[in-house]
């Protein structure tokens, strides 16, 4: 898949065949998924798009096949499945009913940004599996497991990483850029 912007506008008949899509795998998904099922967590940038640093919420990197092929099992499976990604935030959580929860005291510039990037991870779900997935930077209780670029594995109720090194230590560098 080629990298997009969603400051670009799609030609009007591309966005009611974007809907039409939606709305036809939306039903089915919803049959999947409900709110007392665990979810599956997919990390958007450097998980499931390429990222090569910070060119606005709009801007979306080139997906990453193996990733792509991964969630489609889960969804195949039945599995509830989330996009979990920094860069909506202040917009902490979108429903499949579109319903937003947003940072209290949130400027209206920063709701847009997080708006425009919500925006772009949608558009990214529509054309890459045919309809939205929930769109979240909140892990919550019902989290089964997640699938990250940046997650360090720590094994139950120990305190020790699940890869043997050293729990301390200094942060992976160039990772703290925020998304």
């Amino acid at each position: 898949m080629k990298a997009f912007d969603t400051t670009m506008t799609p030609a009007p008949e591309n966005r009611v065949d974007l809907r039409i899509r939606a709305n036809q795998r939306l039903a089915k998904l919803m049959r999947l998924q409900n709110d007392g099922v665990g979810w599956c967590g997919w990390d958007f940038d450097r998980t499931l798009v390429t990222y090569t640093g910070w060119k606005g919420p709009g801007h979306v990197g080139e997906t990453i096949e193996p990733s792509l092929s991964a969630l489609i099992q889960h969804l195949e499976a039945g599995d509830r499945v989330k996009i979990f990604t920094a860069r909506i935030h202040p917009v902490l959580t979108v429903s499949l009913s579109s319903e937003l929860t947003v940072v209290s005291g949130t400027s209206n510039g920063d709701f847009l940004a997080g708006r425009e990037a919500f925006l772009a991870v949608q558009r990214w779900c529509i054309e890459n599996l045919g309809h939205v997935l929930e769109i979240t930077c909140v892990k919550d209780k019902a989290c089964t497991v997640l699938y990250d670029d940046i997650a360090i594995q720590i094994i139950p109720n120990t305190g020790r990483r699940a890869d043997g090194l050293p729990l301390s230590g200094p942060a992976r560098p160039g990772v703290s850029d925020g998304t």
